[in-house]
């Protein structure tokens, strides 16, 4: 698994918590390679995070 996320006037003190929430929700034992990304603005003008995700699925 491989993600990315943009985030809105992402902050240096902002990567702790975006850590913590990922590691409850998604990645506890196994965090996947990820990028964080600071970005102005998203296409909805209220979106504040955008997550993308990329998973293999074994048949």
């Amino acid at each position: 698994m491989k993600t990315s996320l943009f985030v809105v006037g992402l902050k240096p003190e902002h990567v702790p918590i975006i850590r913590e929430v990922g590691s409850r929700y998604a990645w506890a034992e196994h965090p996947p390679a990820s990028t964080l990304v600071g970005v102005s603005a998203l296409v909805g003008p209220d979106w504040l995070i955008e997550i993308e995700a990329v998973a293999v699925v074994a048949e």
